[in-house]
C-alpha cells in the first residue's frame, strides 16, 4: 500500500517536484514521475508523441485495482465524442484489475498515444513512471 509512502521516498529531484491538488510529480519531455490520488469515475490521461520505433515504458503501482488502456489519440478522442462513453474504448492494448505492473510499448510509425488509468474506488493511489525512449 502507498499510504506511508512520502515523496521524498520516491522522487530524487525534489528541486523540479511539483504539488497538485489530487497528486504530485516530475514531468518532463522524456519522462513522468506522479503520486496520485484517483478520484472515482475520473481517467488520468497521459498523452505521448511517439516517433517510429520510440519505446514507451510505464511502470505502476496502485493502492487498489485500476485499468490501464493504451490507445491512438484518435480513438480516445472518437471515444469522448460518443455519447456517455458506453463504447468501450478502440484500444492498441488494455489491462484491467492491475495493482502491480511494469510494460513497454514500442511505436510502429509516428502517432500520438494515450495512457487511460482509472480505477472504481475512489482514493485509489497511484505512483505512475513512464519513460519514453528514442
Amino acid at each position: 500500500m502507498l499510504m506511508d509512502l512520502y515523496w521524498q521516498d520516491v522522487f530524487q529531484q525534489p528541486a523540479r517536484f511539483e504539488e497538485r491538488r489530487h497528486g504530485a510529480g516530475i514531468v518532463t519531455s522524456e519522462c513522468i514521475l506522479e503520486a496520485v490520488n484517483l478520484v472515482a469515475g475520473r481517467d488520468l490521461v497521459y498523452a505521448f508523441e511517439l516517433r517510429r520505433g520510440d519505446r514507451l515504458t510505464v511502470a505502476i503501482s496502485a493502492s487498489h485495482n485500476v485499468d490501464l488502456t493504451l490507445c491512438t489519440f484518435a480513438n480516445y478522442e472518437r471515444w469522448l465524442d460518443s455519447p456517455e462513453q458506453v463504447d468501450e474504448i478502440e484500444a492498441i492494448e488494455a489491462m484491467d484489475g492491475v495493482t502491480s505492473l511494469e510494460w513497454a510499448f514500442q511505436s510502429p510509425r509516428d502517432e500520438e498515444i494515450v495512457l487511460l488509468i482509472s480505477s472504481p474506488v475512489g482514493g485509489t493511489q497511484v505512483l505512475l513512471e513512464a519513460h519514453q525512449a528514442y
